[in-house]
């Protein structure tokens, strides 16, 4: 048989295992969420209560004061403060299904588009796999998205890690094709992804600033400023609006920077965020719309005296807080879990293999930068089952790398074995 006819034969074998593959996550994710999720539950986090709050006609808002306390859950009869301690991506997404009147109905309709965004997930993964590492590879990748547990739960929660893998994969194909990256056009759309990823998750700005240092390091001058520019003009009307809003000239791009500040550096314990002296001071704040301002500034500031008091305590953490990402979290109910922490361990263990079966910096330069990015953030802030789900999307394809090549060794070892015994017999 020629060699065009057996890639076309494997070739269409691959396409075969990928719908195979794709039809078993959609059964995976609807049956998670019939067997786990409360689908009458109307609550979808603070971004939920953000879109209430639009669609009622009270803008952007989050927080309401009680006459006691600031309450975020979301009142019919409240005046809640002007907001932007959560990015508008996920919120725009959950704004139209708030029309729809009957919760579980509309619960369905979320988790459908999500689930139908993870099946999209998982084609592009395999397109993206398959064109930089090998079609075995591939097929390997999207079954370890199908099937893993925290990106089935991605995919089913309310919460915009589905999009991020999705943005993230997309960008990686924009990046790694470096003819492409001389046209505007695609220069233009390469912005355009990596602001609608930032409104999603404010903290992917830095790894659009390791983008974009990258093409300076190259010399890219066109891409940097192209780039740089789309980046500047559309994240733009956010920073005036919330500049107006809270009238300051400078706001994050969330409200939220410095209570995750907080969670990362602070006298207790990685991920604390219940100290009753910062709460004390955040009640006695008079109602206003800079409230979100206020307490963004007490967490922050108690972080900072935190890492001033205990320096060497904040170096240890570094690397426990690099192994809560890479690996789990042993003080974390979800991560220690065996059905979790095995899966992670074992995907991190063939990263290591695949990684060092393909290394190439010139060819996968960005998605160590990802990586390097993921990890940045961990030690600045900390790190959650969610962001070591996110951070996965740029482990897989190397998994895959390192599970063929696993599976290669395996098979060498039995043909080996095979032939031993031949001679032995004989």
């Amino acid at each position: 048989m020629s060699t065009f006819g057996i890639h076309q034969r494997r070739t269409f074998r691959s396409r075969w295992w990928l719908i195979i593959i794709c039809t078993i996550a959609v059964i995976a994710r609807i049956l998670f969420c019939l067997l786990f999720l409360d689908l009458q539950s109307d609550y979808y986090w603070e971004y939920g209560e953000i879109a209430k709050n639009l669609y009622s006609g009270k803008g952007y808002s989050l927080f309401n004061w009680d006459g006691d306390h600031y309450e975020f859950l979301f009142d019919e009869s409240a005046q809640p403060q002007p907001s932007a301690f959560m990015p508008p991506g996920y919120v725009v997404y959950l704004l139209p299904f708030l029309t729809v009147e009957n919760i579980v109905v509309r619960n369905c309709l979320i988790l459908f588009g999500q689930i139908a965004l993870g099946v999209f997930c998982i084609i592009i993964a395999y397109t993206f796999t398959k064109r930089y590492f090998s079609e075995i590879s591939a097929i390997i990748s999207s079954a370890f998205i199908a099937l893993s547990p925290d990106f089935i739960y991605a995919t089913v929660s309310y919460t915009p890690t589905i999009f991020y893998h999705v943005a993230v994969i997309s960008l990686l194909i924009f990046l790694y094709e470096k003819k492409s990256l001389l046209r505007t056009k695609t220069l233009i759309g390469l912005g355009l992804l990596i602001t609608i990823t930032v409104y999603f998750r404010s903290e992917f700005l830095l790894y659009a600033g390791f983008i974009l240092i990258s093409f300076l390091n190259r010399r890219k001058m066109k891409p940097f400023f192209v780039v740089a520019s789309v980046i500047v003009l559309l994240l733009l009307p956010w920073h005036l609006r919330n500049a107006s809003t809270f009238n300051r000239s400078f706001v994050p791009l969330t409200t939220n920077f410095g209570l995750n500040f907080y969670r990362g550096h602070n006298p207790y314990s990685i991920g604390n965020w219940d100290d009753p002296s910062v709460e004390r001071e955040i009640k006695n704040f008079e109602p206003g719309e800079s409230y979100e301002l206020k307490m963004n500034d007490a967490y922050f500031g108690h972080a900072i005296e935190s890492i001033k008091a205990r320096p060497v305590r904040e170096l240890q953490n570094i690397p426990v807080k690099i192994f809560h990402l890479w690996l789990f979290n042993p003080d974390e109910p979800r991560t220690s879990n065996l059905v979790y922490s095995i899966p992670s361990i074992a995907l991190v263990l063939l990263f290591l293999g695949g990684t060092l079966k393909t290394k190439s910096w010139s060819k996968h330069r960005f998605a160590y930068l990802f990586l390097a990015h993921s990890t940045v953030i961990a030690v600045v802030f900390f790190a959650l089952p969610r962001h070591q789900a996110m951070m996965k999307i740029g482990i897989i394809p190397f998994a895959g790398a390192g599970a063929e090549e696993m599976f290669r060794w395996l098979q060498n070892k039995v043909r080996i074995s095979q032939w031993t015994e031949r001679i032995l017999k004989h």
